[in-house]
């Protein structure tokens, strides 16, 4: 059996042939999506430049400019969604109206036999709330989708002009939200048509009792009929559930893939970024600062005080333990920020780890400055 097509181009192209008398506002609706996408990566490239050489400098004429200009573009902004939302809006309900009246004179010309196959309550669904569907296609739909679209094109493109490993690792989770997107969208269909159908049986029977209920009554079967009307509902009600079921599901996946790129986000822009720096500002005082001393220590001291360093092998482990110990002790410099907790405390641990080898290094120098019989002494 061949499978039915979810979305037929041709069918598609047959609503849009209602649109071409008002091709002037569906041309304008096209326009002013593509000018909203180009003002959508607008105003946080300016906030970004703002923070980055604005705020940071202290230049606080050009932030009060900057801050005039972002308040003008979002006005701008504002109005033009409006007018592009009251616009797909009027067009979806002018089309609307056209196509009912054309399926109302479609249905008043059919043969009387028609009718006596086809419950009213039926072409009374399919004349209302199927054609009331078809305002989404222009509201909610295909022209508010492309908007979307070309919007995200935008962003996307400013993003990846800003800093493209920033933007792969935020884009990330973006494959299993297209699975996610791919599940709902087999579900919704399903449950649309099932919730259609149920629709139109549940007008189709309170239509034909409401207009036969002398026949019903007089053949006493109401209970029956209600019993009918209870399946029907039933039916409808399931129908519904499902529905939202799918919503219900959808959204909080959708939720969660946005706070796992938004943590992606923190880790690599804010978090990793202050990790590596301070691993790397941690070892430049390491290796720029500490290394020169112990080469004073264990080389020049000794030299000078004639005498030789008093523990070999302790300042073998001196050294080593220093260098090892000292690369793991920067996150201490970020305790109680963003990073995470265990990378905090690993950074504490190592920085009290430190006192061991800075002291025996301390003590082996001591010793050395002293005599051996000094160093009885205290022993």
């Amino acid at each position: 059996m061949e499978r039915k097509r979810i979305f037929d181009f041709t069918q598609l192209k047959r609503v849009f042939h209602y649109a071409a008398p008002y091709k002037n506002r569906f041309v304008l609706s096209i326009v002013l999506a593509i000018v909203l996408a180009v003002l959508a990566p607008v105003r946080p490239i300016l906030i970004q430049h703002t923070i980055n050489n604005i705020i940071a400098k202290g230049l606080v004429n050009a932030l009060v400019w900057i801050t005039v200009i972002q308040i003008g573009i979002l006005i701008v902004e504002t109005v033009l969604r409006f007018v592009f939302s009251f616009i797909t809006t009027w067009l979806g309900q002018t089309v609307v109206k056209d196509l009912r009246v054309e399926v109302f004179g479609k249905i008043i010309r059919l043969n009387l036999s028609q009718f006596d196959k086809t419950p009213i309550g039926t072409l009374t669904t399919r004349t209302i709330n199927d054609i009331e569907s078809i305002n989404d296609i222009f509201s909610e739909g295909l022209i508010p989708l492309v908007a979307d679209f070309l919007s995200i094109i935008a962003i996307l493109i400013a993003m990846f002009w800003t800093n493209w490993q920033l933007t792969l690792v935020c884009l990330i989770p973006f494959p299993i939200l297209m699975v996610a997107t791919y599940y709902f969208k087999e579900s919704v269909n399903k449950s649309f048509i099932r919730v259609r159908n149920a629709v139109a049986a549940l007008n189709a029977f309170v239509q034909e009792h409401i207009t036969g209920m002398a026949i019903v009554q007089s053949f006493a079967v109401e209970d029956k009929e209600a019993s009918k009307f209870r399946e029907i509902n039933k039916e409808h009600r399931n129908a519904n559930v499902n529905a939202i079921f799918a919503y219900s599901v959808f959204f909080p996946i959708v939720e969660i893939i946005l706070a796992t790129s938004m943590g992606l986000l923190v880790w690599y822009a804010g978090v990793q970024d202050a990790l590596v720096q301070w691993w790397y500002g941690h070892n430049a005082v390491a290796f720029f600062l500490t290394t020169p001393i112990l080469g004073l220590m264990y080389y020049f001291m000794p030299k000078a005080a004639n005498r030789p360093v008093y523990s070999y092998r302790l300042s073998i482990i001196h050294f080593w333990a220093l260098i090892f110990i000292y690369i793991w002790a920067g996150p201490h410099h970020l305790l109680y920020t963003a990073l995470p907790d265990w990378a905090q405390s690993l950074g504490t641990v190592f920085s009290i780890m430190l006192i061991l080898p800075s002291w025996g290094g301390m003590l082996n120098g001591l010793f050395t400055l002293q005599s051996r019989d000094v160093l009885s002494l205290i022993v």
